[in-house]
């Protein structure tokens, strides 16, 4: 029987899925040579940042602010990565990001909403058994 999940846990789940669908394109296109996935680019390792608040979606427990602390940690990382894999050709800026990078980037900053969303949630659910109206 499928369990009803609120729009930021659902938004936390799809979010992984997405970052794991991220690491199997490609993370960086260099012109006319070869391009290289997120596993070449060890992007496995920010996969470390979404167990948290899958964790705590599966354990219907609070992210608190380690899942807010974790999930924008990832999506600064990735934005910083983005910008670092730019070069720079006879004065111009060029990136070399490929789409499976920008994936990874939308996916964390879907993980960043999923994670506030699920801790508004709380807290109104919080509200409403304390008997609390707001």
């Amino acid at each position: 029987m499928l369990k009803k999940r609120s729009i930021g846990e659902v938004l936390i789940i799809n979010s992984t899925i997405l970052y794991i669908i991220s690491l199997f394109l490609p993370w960086v296109n260099l012109a006319f040579t070869d391009s290289a996935s997120g596993f070449a680019h060890r992007g496995y390792i920010v996969l470390v940042l979404f167990i948290y608040p899958i964790f705590t979606v599966y354990t219907k427990k609070s992210p608190g602010l380690l899942g807010i602390a974790g999930s924008i940690a990832a999506a600064v990382f990735l934005l910083y990565y983005i910008i670092q894999v730019s070069q720079h050709y006879m004065g111009e800026s060029v990136s070399e990001a490929g789409s499976g990078l920008y994936l990874a980037l939308l996916s964390s900053l879907i993980l960043v909403t999923g994670v506030i969303l699920k801790l508004k949630d709380e807290k109104q659910k919080s509200y409403e058994s304390n008997g609390i109206v707001k």
